[in-house]
């Protein structure tokens, strides 16, 4: 390519740049092709990269052409001599020929004017089309051609390029019964499918409702049982604060604890009985019963000294009986408690150590004055302090249920 065509394409892009629709495009293609034609013209826009329609760009150049005077041809092909030879070969019915004129044999054949049939030529194209002319037989054998019948076949046949110029595209367009059964078997699936699509987007929708009322009812049940366990908090507090139930606990504490604290004295009797009873039966054989005897008289009068200080029959120690006196029962107790510690360990000692006796047997045996003493010190105590704060739940539960009232 030459400089001068490098600058000519170039000076087209720039120039096809510029323009700012694609009817511009289509213009100025046509100022550049000589006899511009609709492919022509896509064709060459089509080199510098501009994509047109067939119908779009066939109207602008024929709007184009018609401004300049230029006629339209349409697609028909150049006549050469030899279509003309063939066109002249098609026979003519004899009834449709008129008989040459008869000349006579030394008359000189003269031609007619070239510029008479000329004109007639010109003058059946120019003339306007005639209704119901013959345009089968266009040449007439071994004469001119029938202008008229020319200019009619010339002009149908522009006609017929032109809409196939025009309705290329929707030609092309024109659907076969297989694609036309071919289409409606897509549509018939792309409804399936819209259907379908639908029918899953109303399940999504019934599931998700579904989950929105599950998700309430926990939520409402959540919320039941919160409700539940603050009513049953209230209610403990409200236990926990009312007098009358403070009452209630402390009458079963006033009876149970000492009760429980009996039980180290309990154990010591048993235990003491069968201590005695053993040693005392090695020291005084032939004592047999009264050896098994001796820990009972000590034990049971001291245990139930401690079960009428429980049941309150007896004063506690540190408080007066009867009519202001001493509490005798508290002296009786102790006495009682020396003698059960001296029955325990004392006949360990004198057993002596050949016999199996001696200090170390008789230290064991210690935790039976020590199950007395507890008893004795837990049941008067427990039961005073326990008494002394029923009274005063006492009082609160009177007052509560006065403001009640």
């Amino acid at each position: 390519m030459t400089t001068v065509e490098t600058r000519l394409e170039q000076a087209h892009v720039m120039a096809l740049s510029a323009c700012k629709t694609l009817a511009e495009k289509v213009r100025y293609a046509c100022e550049h092709v000589p006899e511009p034609t609709t492919q022509d013209v896509r064709d060459w826009l089509e080199r510098y990269g501009v994509k047109t329609k067939r119908p779009y760009t066939s109207t602008i150049v024929n709007q184009w052409r018609r401004e300049r005077g230029m006629s339209d041809t349409g697609d028909l092909p150049t006549l050469t001599p030899e279509m003309l030879a063939e066109l002249d070969r098609v026979p003519v019915a004899p009834a449709e020929v008129e008989p040459e004129p008869s000349m006579p044999a030394t008359a000189e054949h003269v031609d007619p004017a070239p510029d008479a049939s000329k004109n007639a030529v010109v003058q059946g194209v120019n003339a306007s089309p005639a209704t119901g002319v013959d345009v089968s037989r266009l040449w007439q054998r071994g004469e001119a051609p029938d202008p008229v019948a020319a200019r009619e076949a010339f002009t149908r046949a522009r006609e017929m390029a032109q809409l196939q110029r025009e309705y290329k595209d929707d030609l092309e367009a024109v659907l076969s019964p297989s694609d036309l059964a071919a289409d409606d078997e897509k549509r018939r699936k792309i409804r399936e499918a819209q259907r379908e699509r639908e029918v899953a987007a109303e399940l999504d929708k019934v599931k998700a409702e579904a989950e929105a009322a599950e998700h309430e009812r926990k939520l409402k049940g959540m919320r039941r049982r919160q409700r539940e366990m603050v009513a049953t908090m209230k209610l403990k507090v409200t236990q926990e604060t009312d007098p009358a139930l403070a009452l209630s606990r402390l009458n079963l504490a006033r009876w149970l604890a000492p009760a429980v604290a009996l039980v180290p004295a309990v154990f010591g009797a048993v235990a003491e009985a069968v201590n005695v009873g053993t040693t005392m039966g090695k020291l005084s054989p032939d004592t047999g019963w009264i050896n098994w005897s001796l820990g009972p008289v000590i034990t049971i009068p001291l245990v139930a000294i401690m079960i009428a200080q429980f049941l309150g029959a007896v004063p506690i120690p540190g408080k007066k009986g009867g009519n202001g006196k001493v509490n005798r029962f508290v002296a009786l107790e102790l006495v009682l408690f020396g003698l059960a510690a001296i029955v325990n360990v004392g006949p360990h000692l004198l057993i002596g150590k050949a016999d199996g006796g001696g200090m170390q047997a008789a230290v064991p045996w210690l935790i039976v004055p020590v199950g007395f003493a507890l008893s004795m010190y837990l049941v008067p105590a427990l039961r005073s302090h326990l008494n002394a704060e029923f009274v005063r739940a006492a009082e609160n539960a009177r007052e509560h249920l006065a403001a009640l009232d």
